[in-house]
C-alpha cells in the first residue's frame, strides 16, 4: 500500500479560504535531497498586479537545534504547498529549539566575557600599566652554611622545650 492511499483516506483536505498579512501557515517544500521540508511562515505581503500575484513570507526551519529565518517570494503560478498552522502549533515545534539556541548564546556570552576579561589583562600588561601594580617579593640572601646553622639552631630550640 502506498503511504499516500493511507493518508488520503485518514486526513482531511484542508482548504485555505482568506489568506493575510500576519496570517500563520505551514509551507511544505519537495526537496531534491530527499525528504520535504516544513517551513512555519508569517504572511508579510500579498501583492497582485492582475496578471501575476505574489507572496511574501517569512519562513522558519528547525535545523539540528538552530533556527534558520529568511524572507521568501513565491509566485503565484507557483504549485505552493500551503497549510494552516496555529500559534500554539509554533510554540510546540519550536520549543525545544528556542531551548537550545538559549543555552549556546548564554554558553557565548560566558565564552566573550572570559576573552574581554583576558584582553583587558593583556591590554594593561602591554600598556605598562599593570607593571605599574605589579609589586616585587621580598627575599634575603644566605648562605648554605648561615642556613643549615639557622636549622640546627631552631632544632635545638626544640628540644629544649
Amino acid at each position: 500500500m502506498q503511504t499516500k492511499t493511507l493518508i488520503q483516506t485518514q486526513a482531511n483536505i484542508l482548504k485555505i479560504t482568506s489568506l493575510k498579512k500576519g496570517d500563520v501557515v505551514k509551507i511544505i517544500e519537495d526537496s531534491s535531497y530527499g525528504s520535504p521540508t516544513v517551513y512555519y511562515c508569517i504572511v508579510i505581503d500579498l501583492m497582485n498586479v492582475g496578471s501575476e500575484s505574489y507572496i511574501q513570507v517569512l519562513r522558519y526551519k528547525h535545523e539540528y537545534s538552530s533556527l534558520s529565518c529568511e524572507l521568501k517570494l513565491y509566485k503565484g503560478t507557483e504549485n505552493l504547498h500551503l497549510f494552516p498552522a496555529k500559534v500554539t502549533d509554533l510554540k510546540d515545534y519550536f520549543s525545544n529549539t528556542v531551548l537550545a539556541m538559549r543555552q549556546k548564546i548564554e554558553e557565548k556570552e560566558k565564552s566573550l566575557r572570559e576573552e574581554k576579561v583576558a584582553f583587558d589583562k593583556l591590554k594593561d600588561f602591554v600598556s605598562g600599566n599593570l607593571s605599574r601594580k605589579l609589586t616585587e617579593v621580598r627575599y634575603d640572601i644566605i648562605t648554605q652554611y648561615d642556613y643549615n646553622e639557622s636549622l640546627k639552631h631552631l632544632e635545638n630550640k626544640e628540644k629544649e622545650e
